[in-house]
């Protein structure tokens, strides 16, 4: 991912147009204090996405997808390991 590295100074001056970048474009933004990093701007949904995979482990995205494999019975399981 791209971020924007900026004073927080001028991201006050630029708040109106940050929050947009970051709407429209998904543009992540990590202002400074005295040079270093605070704190950063991300779009909600990419928050709540991290979130949810750092909590649960598997986003529920994912979830979906690999319930939607294939799956095999236990008999074809044994078969297939000679059991």
């Amino acid at each position: 991912m791209n971020f924007k590295t900026i004073k927080s100074s001028e991201g006050r001056k630029n708040l109106p147009k940050i929050i947009r970048e970051v709407d429209e474009n998904g543009q992540i933004y990590v202002f400074t204090v005295h040079g270093a990093a605070k704190v950063a701007m991300v779009d909600f949904a990419l928050l709540e996405e991290f979130i949810e995979n750092t909590e649960y482990g598997i986003s529920e995205k994912e979830i979906t997808k690999r319930s939607k494999e294939k799956t095999i019975s236990l008999k074809e399981l044994k078969k297939q390991f000679d059991v």
